[in-house]
């Protein structure tokens, strides 16, 4: 599989490069030079103290080198009376010798020197440990884990090692494990610093807790925005530092769960200096408002900073009616409409509506920002964010939580409300889509029409939360969803080309569409070396789950297996039916063996897997030829889990530190995610090789995947871009879902100089190729902070950031990239 690398945290790990700040480099340098300087293994003293200390040496008392044997032969080639004291002699010269390979990064001859040691000394933890390490730095994880479970039940209080298991089993994609060990870790050691921040980013610590604050890879980020925190409350003290405070703050993180804090310290951002725009008329339902919400719309209009409003409530209850009009009595830009008495409501005529969720209230800046919107312009409506929270006594609306959202997507909507009942419409989207009030204060009439815009593609997204409800005013979620679902089949049955069903489980709904295209065979390739049970697990999960087995055609490209058993196993796959082998002996290249595969195949349709997964959903291959199957759409991936549930891959998003990562890294399968994002199929900047579908006219449309510049990294990525850049979907869709054992063939490339030599230069041909896709993703808010796994920290975004959000997903196809230059190749 090709292999962007998902920035892991563990300390010592290297990073990706891509964007990385100059504090993480110099951390990781650290990390590096602590490994260098760390006292070598002691040597405990034996009954042989009279040993000069020469033995180290590697020269005799001639001053000629002494011939250079392997780790077995010099610890096992002693006999006779002075067998012990000579054997003692080699260990300790092993030991020399695995350190010096261990300094110079070399883990696996460093693995053989300290094994040949322990067996000599097998009662020695802290060789077995560094046996331990360097075989966990070599990608040999199942040995490392046996090393520690031995060293760890001989030292049983020591937390490093209890540290260094967890990180193993981790690596491993043993999760829930590793969770556990690392816990342990944190109970021997409470000062542990590095088991906390395995755990933090194994989502099983909170950011509030103290070691959280100490974490050398989050705490710059965390322990700035308390310094931003002591400094606002200090703000009547210091002027100074208030006058810097909005610079400050852009820069400050803060666990996801402390919005509302984050809130109270830092408002909204301010947008752009603009003239006054053009009137925008707020269209509310306050019958569906309580009394303190529709107060409360009133009071936050009056605070606008921009006057350009008016306000058309709309009702049929006295007490609201009275409220209303007593506002309109010395503000005419509030009035009240008779729900009763639709023929005397006004004739929308050239104006910006904006229709307001039930019990909504507004920000401050709204007015301001929705002018901003105007001026940018190239879509006919626009969604924005919404934050939950309740009022104080004062009319204070304090910030509880937020609804962060994306750019609208057709796929998205159409299985779970990812964009809410706010809508700024344009005066041509009134014109076309609407005509009257009326058809914009019935809920279900404005549903079809905010459905409608979206799979026109006219809807962008102005991220930031100018609309503010009370929690006591929300609407349970499963009637909220139930609605939902009711208008996307009104719409679907309106358009005639899909159809929706409600699905048990994590996911709500799941739209099958009526293919735009003839049903076709899938033709699944798979390359595998010396890997045998994987690929026939695989295979069968394949076949087992299908809803028409008969169609799908596996073609196994073997890449040079030596092992018998492997060779077995393909042979007697080769005698199935709609299974064949090709045997392709010669260095791994993932993009040459999957073009090679691609062009033995006769399929319409192509699956690129990798051998070490199985498959989890029922009906995959009728899910992905739904999907594929459309004329709007290149390329399908799936969600891939690690054993214990947790996601390893919900899509690929862009921008995450200057690179690619995955979403939904390390969360629980049953987690939303933000906006539904991990439950709804959607648009996505690309998907992992591991699991790649497309059609075979895309594909040679397109040129395959780059065997030549980009043989194992980045190529599936690269795939996707050139995809989007002919106009096409990326589509993530969680209704595929397999458990998938990561680099279980090939191994993990940091592990190797050569290996990470390799990614460098793949990494810097991307960059090249793609400058601009490997910095943004219309798909991720600006409100959230990159500083570590996705979706962890927020930020207040700055107002430039914000503009340059809205204007991404106010282009006529957000997700379509410009093609690469022929300089960039």
């Amino acid at each position: 599989m090709p292999r962007y690398r998902s920035v892991d945290w563990s300390i010592g790990r290297r990073s990706a490069r891509l964007g990385r700040p100059s504090y993480l480099r110099n951390w990781s340098l650290v990390g590096s030079l602590v490994r260098r300087l760390r006292p070598r293994v002691a040597v405990a003293k034996s009954d042989e103290d009279a040993v000069v200390s020469g033995f180290f040496s590697r020269f005799d008392r001639s001053g000629r080198k002494n011939s250079v044997t392997t780790p077995s032969e010099s610890v096992h080639t002693m006999t006779g009376g002075k067998a012990d004291a000579s054997a003692a002699e080699k260990a300790r010269e092993a030991i020399e010798r695995a350190d010096e390979h261990r300094d110079r990064q070399e883990h696996g001859p460093a693995a053989q020197w300290y094994a040949a040691a322990l067996e000599t000394l097998p009662d020695r933890s802290d060789v077995r440990v560094q046996l331990a390490n360097m075989l966990k730095d070599s990608g040999r994880l199942a040995e490392a884990q046996a090393h520690y479970r031995v060293a760890l039940a001989a030292d049983p209080q020591n937390a490093d090692i209890a540290l260094q298991l967890g990180r193993s089993l981790k690596m491993s994609g043993h999760l829930s494990e590793a969770a556990g060990m690392l816990e342990h870790a944190l109970q021997l050691a409470p000062d542990l610093a590095d088991a906390a921040t395995e755990l933090l980013h194994l989502g099983r610590l909170s950011g509030t807790h103290p070691v959280y604050e100490r974490d050398a890879h989050v705490a710059r980020m965390t322990g700035l925005f308390k310094v931003t925190a002591e400094l606002t409350r200090l703000r009547n003290e210091i002027e100074k530092a208030l006058d810097k405070l909005p610079d400050l703050g852009t820069w400050a993180a803060a666990p996801a769960e402390l919005y509302g804090l984050m809130r109270e310290l830092h408002d909204l951002p301010a947008p752009p200096d603009v003239d006054e725009g053009p009137t925008i008329a707020i269209l509310a339902d306050v019958d569906a408002a309580s009394p303190r919400a529709l107060h409360g719309l009133i009071a936050s209009l009056r605070a606008q900073t921009c006057s350009s409003w008016t306000l058309l409530a709309v009702g049929s209850d006295p007490s609201r009616r009275d409220a209303v009009v007593t506002a309109g009595i010395v503000d005419d830009r509030i009035r009240w409409l008779d729900r009763g008495d639709e023929p005397g409501w006004p004739v929308l005529r050239e104006a910006h509506v904006l229709t307001l969720r039930r019990g909504g209230m507004l920000h401050a800046t709204s007015i301001a920002w929705l002018h901003q919107a105007i001026l940018i312009g190239g879509k006919s409506a626009y969604v924005m964010d919404e934050e939950i929270g309740t009022l104080a006594i004062d009319g204070t609306f304090q910030a509880q939580h937020a609804e962060l959202r994306a750019c609208p997507d057709y796929d998205s909507q159409l299985e779970a409300d990812c964009t809410g009942e706010t809508l700024l419409l344009t005066p041509q989207a009134c014109a076309s889509a609407a005509r009257s009030i009326a058809a914009l204060v019935d809920r279900g009439r404005l549903a079809q029409i905010r459905l409608d815009l979206i799979a026109a593609g006219e809807v962008g997204h102005l991220p930031l939360p100018l609309v503010q409800s009370l929690a006591l005013d929300a609407v349970p979620e499963e009637a909220r969803q139930k609605d939902h679902l009711a208008d996307v089949a009104n719409h679907l049955v309106a358009r005639g080309d899909a159809r929706s069903g409600a699905r048990h489980g994590f996911v709500c709904a799941q739209t099958k569409w009526h293919a735009s295209l003839p049903a076709s065979d899938i033709g699944v390739v798979i390359p595998t070396r010396d890997n045998g049970r994987d690929v026939i697990d695989f295979a069968d999960s394949l076949v087992r789950l299908a809803t028409h087995p008969e169609r799908v055609h596996i073609l196994v490209v073997d890449n040079g297996s030596r092992d018998p058993e492997t060779l077995g196993i393909l042979a007697s796959l080769s005698a199935r039916p709609r299974i064949s082998i090709e045997r392709i002996d010669e260095p791994f290249n993932w993009s040459r063996l999957n073009n090679r595969g691609a062009a033995a195949s006769t399929a319409e349709l192509l699956l690129f897997a990798n051998d070490d997964m199985s498959m989890l959903s029922p009906g995959w291959d009728a899910t992905l030829t739904d999907l594929l199957l459309r004329d709007d759409v290149g390329v399908v991936g799936a969600r891939l889990l690690y054993p214990d549930d947790t996601m390893q891959h919900a899509g690929v998003i862009s921008g995450w530190k200057g690179a690619v990562n995955n979403d939904g890294l390390r969360r629980h399968v049953s987690e939303p995610g933000p906006s539904r994002r991990w439950h709804v199929t959607r648009s996505v900047a690309a998907v992992v090789g591991a699991f790649i579908a497309t059609r075979r006219v895309t594909f040679d449309a397109v040129g395959g995947f780059d065997a030549e510049h980009l043989p194992v990294g980045f190529s599936d990525v690269d795939y996707c871009f050139k995809v989007r850049a002919s106009g096409l979907k990326i589509l993530w869709s969680p209704h595929i879902t397999l458990h998938h054992h990561e680099a279980k063939s090939r191994g993990l490339d940091y592990t190797s100089p050569a290996k990470q030599a390799r990614y460098d230069g793949e990494q810097a041909v991307m960059e090249r190729r793609w400058p601009d896709a490997l910095t943004s993703d219309p798909s991720v808010n600006p409100f959230w902070h990159d500083a570590t796994l996705p979706f962890r920290l927020l930020q207040m975004p700055p107002a430039d950031r914000v503009c340059n959000h809205l204007r991404a997903t106010s282009a006529a196809q957000p997700w379509r990239l410009a093609p690469r230059s022929r300089q960039s190749i």
